[in-house]
This record gives structure tokens, C-alpha cells and sequence, in this order.
């Protein structure tokens, strides 16, 4: 169980550096040619920051560095904390009352987790057209919120 102090401070973290969203995949193993997934990241330029993170809630951690960050020798490179599917669903439990501008993106995600595990063990190749509709309104909602600029 994680102290009440560690998970506001992370919430803090998701709210001004993360991002929760559902990816829309391309793949051959799917009726549809295509499926869902779950992910959380929050991104730093403070490496230690990250690993801490994932010693707190696991995970894994990328070294992200754009093309512009390559070539600009006064970027510093950044670092990406990521959970997907049920991991980044128990993380989103865990802090969401510690979040505040991204509690609406956190309740949709953990909506479409728990719909998507409840399914039955048939493959994605035989789910049914109301439950991939589901996913799809899921994960167009998430990309609705995400977006950037003047909505």
C-alpha cells in the first residue's frame, strides 16, 4: 500500500507531465485488423525521477529523444515512465483521487480496462461487434479529451 503523500505527489506528476490514452494498434491477429490498448506515461528530463517511479508502480522506462533533441546539443534527453493494460488500470485506481485535470482521460481508461478484461477468454478475433463498438467509443472519447489546442 502506497502512502497517501507518494500518490498525491504522482497524481501531481500525471497531472502536469503525463498522458492516459488508448492506442488504436494495427494487427494481422485481429478479425478487425486492428485492437486497443491501455497505456500511462509521464515523461521527465529528470532520470531519476523516472526510475523512481517505476520502483514505486513498475513499469518500464524508455530514454525518448526526438530528432530535434538529437541534433540540439542544449536539449536535455528525456526519459518516459510507461504501464499499460491491467497495470496502468490498478496505477489509475490507485491515484485518482489524487488527480484533478486528468481525472476525466483516468475514469474513462479504467472504464474501458475493466470492460475489455471482463470479456470472455475467446480472442479479440471472435469479440463481439457491441463490445468492440464499446472499445472503439472508448478510445475515441480518450483521443477527444487528449487532444491538443482550442477545442
Amino acid at each position: 500500500m502506497k502512502g497517501k503523500e507518494i500518490l498525491a505527489y504522482t497524481g501531481g506528476l500525471l497531472d502536469g507531465e503525463g498522458f492516459i490514452g488508448i492506442s488504436k494498434n494495427k494487427s494481422s491477429r485481429y478479425s478487425r485488423g486492428y485492437s486497443f490498448i491501455l497505456s500511462v506515461t509521464i515523461t521527465n528530463t529528470n532520470e531519476w525521477l523516472i526510475q523512481w517511479l517505476k520502483l514505486q508502480f513498475g513499469g518500464t522506462i524508455i530514454s525518448s529523444s526526438s530528432h530535434a533533441r538529437k541534433t540540439d546539443k542544449n536539449w536535455k534527453p528525456q526519459w518516459v515512465w510507461r504501464v499499460r493494460d491491467n497495470k496502468a488500470k490498478e496505477f489509475l485506481e490507485l491515484i485518482l483521487p489524487y488527480i484533478q485535470i486528468k481525472k476525466a482521460q483516468a475514469e474513462i481508461a479504467i472504464r474501458f480496462q475493466i470492460a475489455k478484461h471482463d470479456q470472455p477468454k475467446r480472442g479479440a478475433r471472435k469479440m463481439p461487434d457491441k463490445d468492440f463498438a464499446i472499445q472503439e467509443a472508448e478510445y475515441i472519447l480518450s483521443r477527444h479529451l487528449n487532444k491538443k489546442g482550442i477545442r
